[in-house]
């Protein structure tokens, strides 16, 4: 007996298809295939289109999840070939408690790398024009309001300006629930000094590392607030089943991301140039690496929002086991969406559009000179600006 389930997940992508998908599962052995139906025309290579399925109970096979099924847990050393690959990906991932990046990349738009090259400033946007205030913002200023020393430093005028990034370009190069952020990538690197915040939705307490991942004591960042360069936010807490189609203020999927939100703690950003384009090839090359792999040993079959599940509350939040590739894979993504489910499709279609970045056409690195204002001077942020998202994105 075959159980069809067809479901239209919008997904606005630039240059990319929308495609209706089933998902088919056969419940007497196990097995389930991916099938797309139609697509609208697009002039790259196109990756896969959300799905999303609540009702289809899906037979799994005996190994743990990660793992490929080649690939036994009383193994006593890994696949050589396995190994190889989980080393390519391993320099990617992110888990708690080792956060703090100096690198980190995001994308933009043609429009807004113009202005960064005329005006040379990084952070210009409290919030989006069209989206209103972030999700982390929200959150941030909930927090504040119950009276949160370090939300309620975090929520002045000196942190309000912020982008939003991530170490590897590929884990959000897709965007997220319907989000794109635009073809142009910036790499920002951080002073060594730097300070990163550790905000999550499941846990009440926010916490300080260095740059070397060692706790900061919360008084003295309180007293330095200026050393803070950016927040690990995560939303640990993902809906799911219905209420993950209904775009509300909490219906909302499972992702992580940095929040740049102090200029003066920025030591260089760069657009165009030859390291940003040797990233994006070693990136492309690694995933290549892995979908190759998963030709030969294709993983467990997991219903995507078990999937997405067991990434918030797992597997970001301890290292990875380094003796299975996807573990690995999935302790670098950014957003737990279908678009990054670990299939061979979707990883070749990244691979392809990663190559096909062509880089800004006149490359240049900026220094710069913003200041911190004494934190005596810090003014309150006025209220984040709400408006009911259309699909479940960041904001």
């Amino acid at each position: 007996m075959l159980l069809f389930t067809v479901v239209w997940y919008p997904h606005v992508m630039s240059s990319r298809r929308r495609s209706l998908r089933v998902r088919t599962t056969t419940t007497t052995i196990g097995t389930s295939a991916l099938i797309a139906l139609g697509s609208v025309g697009c002039n790259r290579s196109s990756a896969p289109a959300p799905f999303a399925s609540t009702d289809v109970s899906i037979t799994q096979p005996a190994v743990s999840p990660g793992q490929t099924s080649a690939s036994p847990a009383a193994s006593a050393a890994p696949d050589p070939d396995e190994a190889s690959v989980a080393k390519a990906l391993e320099p990617y991932v992110v888990t708690l408690p080792n956060i703090a990046r100096r690198t980190l990349y995001t994308w933009t738009t043609r429009a807004q790398i113009e202005a960064l090259e005329k005006d040379r400033v990084l952070l210009t946007r409290s919030e989006s024009p069209e989206h209103g205030a972030s999700f982390y913002d929200q959150v941030l200023d909930q927090r504040a309001k119950t009276n949160d020393p370090l939300a309620k430093v975090l929520r002045t005028q000196a942190f309000a300006r912020a982008r939003f990034a991530w170490p590897a370009p590929f884990a959000t190069r897709l965007g997220i629930g319907g989000e794109s952020y635009g073809d142009e990538l910036i790499q920002v690197v951080l002073k060594p000094d730097a300070w990163f915040v550790i905000l999550r939705i499941s846990s009440n307490d926010m916490l300080v590392v260095d740059a070397n991942n060692q706790p900061v004591a919360m008084a003295n960042a309180l007293a330095h607030p200026e050393r803070i360069a950016a927040v690990y936010f995560v939303q640990d807490k993902p809906a799911t089943g219905y209420r993950l189609s209904m775009a509300g203020p909490n219906e909302r999927l499972a992702y992580r991301e940095y929040v740049i939100c102090n200029e003066s703690m920025v030591a260089s950003y760069s657009v165009g140039t030859k390291e940003i384009a040797a990233e994006l090839e070693a990136e492309a090359n690694a995933l290549e690496q892995y979908s190759k792999h998963l030709e030969m040993y294709p993983i467990r079959d997991e219903h995507w929002q078990k999937w997405m599940v067991r990434l918030a509350t797992n597997v970001w939040t301890k290292p990875p086991n380094l003796r299975f590739t996807s573990q690995v894979y999935e302790a670098a993504l950014a957003f737990a969406d279908s678009p990054y489910l670990p299939l061979t499709t979707t990883l070749d279609a990244l691979v392809d559009d990663l190559r096909e970045r062509r880089m800004y056409d006149k490359p240049f690195t900026h220094v710069p000179t913003a200041t911190f204002p004494r934190p005596a001077t810090l003014v309150p942020s006025p209220p984040p600006r709400v408006v009911k998202p259309k699909w479940n994105g960041t904001f």
